[in-house]
């Protein structure tokens, strides 16, 4: 919050500019968005924009939590997916071995699935995320035809798999 607040005032200051930061968190780690359980909001920077901004609170309250329940509609809310890990520090999803990244795909799948186990054998279990042109199947070994292994390598298609699952689930790696 700090360093939100310094950044604020260093606009203000630098280019005369008056600027806020609005946060937004639901008590719950998992919010219920069909209940009346309104988004908290922290508000930081100018002192003129955070008094606008609090005079208006229910109001904002309300919009945000109607925009994520149409947002949430058509997707379970979902947390707790596991972030590209290199050597115990987040990294960005291109920066991943092929390694990793066979070892990334299986726990995403089963996060955002809600299962123990990967059933790479049926298509009943492919989740929507799924990019349409990955074949589904085992990430251990690529089982595109061959003429398809040239355009791309495996490691490419597997960042493209772990990428649609962030997006689907409205997660941002920077």
């Amino acid at each position: 919050m700090s360093k939100l607040r310094n950044a604020a005032q260093e606009l203000k200051d630098r280019l005369g500019d008056e600027a806020v930061s609005v946060i937004t968190y639901y008590d719950a780690m998992e919010p219920d968005l069909n209940s009346k359980n309104l988004p908290s909001i922290k508000v930081v920077g100018s002192p003129v924009l955070t008094s606008i901004i609090e005079k208006h609170k229910h109001a904002i309250q309300e919009d945000i939590h109607n925009a994520e329940k149409s947002t949430h509609s058509s997707r379970p809310v979902l947390c707790g997916l596991p972030l590209p890990l290199i050597n115990g520090r987040v990294s960005t999803v291109d920066k991943l071995r092929c390694r990793e990244l066979k070892s990334l795909i299986p726990l995403l799948l089963k996060k955002s699935s809600g299962h123990s186990r990967v059933n790479w054998n049926s298509g009943d279990h492919v989740p929507n995320w799924w990019p349409v042109d990955v074949p589904w199947g085992n990430v251990k070994s690529d089982t595109r035809p061959q003429e398809d292994r040239g355009e791309e390598t495996w490691a490419c298609v597997l960042r493209r798999v772990v990428k649609s699952c962030y997006t689907y689930h409205a997660i941002v790696i920077t």
